[in-house]
C-alpha cells in the first residue's frame, strides 16, 4: 500500500463521517478493521498528524480537531473534493478497489462492467496538453454510426477567441 493510498484511505473515511467527523480512537479502529491497508495495527496518533499535515500539502485537505465533544477530526474543507472532480474521482476509485479487495470471497457474485478506459492514451494526451499540442480525436456515439473528428486545441483557442 503506498503513502498516497493511506492518505486517501483517511480522507474518504473522514469524509464519509462528514461534519461529525471521528475521534482518533474511531479513525484507529477503523483503520485496524481494514487489514488490508493496516495488517490490524492500529493508526498511532503521531503518523495520524504527520499525515494530516501531508494530506493538506500533496491533496489540499484540510483536517482540523473539534475540540468540543472528544476531540473530533472532520475534512474543514470538504468543497475541495465536491469541487475537485479529479480528487473526488480518485477518492472513488480507491474507495471502490478497496472494497473490491477486502471482499475477494464475493468474487464470484460481483459482477463488474467492463469499461473502455482511456489508460492507454491517457499519458500521451496529458503530454500533448502540457506542450500546448494540437490533439486530434475521433468520437463516436454508442448509438449513432456517424462519427465526429475535432481538433482539441483548436477548438479550445476558437471558443476563448470568440
Amino acid at each position: 500500500m503506498t503513502t498516497v493510498e493511506k492518505y486517501i484511505w483517511v480522507v474518504n473515511a473522514l469524509y464519509r463521517a462528514g461534519s461529525h467527523g471521528l475521534s482518533l480512537k474511531e479513525l484507529s479502529d477503523k483503520w485496524k478493521l481494514d487489514e488490508s491497508i493496516s495488517y490490524g495495527e492500529p493508526l498511532p496518533r503521531q503518523t495520524f498528524n504527520r499525515w494530516k499535515d501531508n494530506i493538506l500539502m500533496s491533496l489540499g485537505v484540510n483536517i482540523d480537531c473539534r475540540l468540543k465533544g472528544g476531540y473530533r477530526y472532520y475534512i474543514s474543507n470538504p468543497e475541495s473534493l465536491a469541487n475537485g472532480e479529479l480528487l473526488r474521482w480518485l477518492l472513488d476509485t480507491y474507495s471502490t478497489a478497496n472494497t473490491l479487495s477486502q471482499n475477494t470471497s464475493l468474487k464470484d457474485r460481483i459482477l463488474i462492467e467492463e469499461i473502455p478506459s482511456s489508460r492507454h492514451f491517457l499519458t500521451d494526451i496529458v503530454d500533448a496538453m502540457k506542450g500546448n499540442n494540437i490533439i486530434m480525436a475521433t468520437y463516436r456515439n454508442f448509438h449513432y454510426k456517424n462519427s465526429y473528428t475535432f481538433h482539441a486545441l483548436a477548438e479550445l483557442v476558437n471558443k476563448l477567441t470568440s
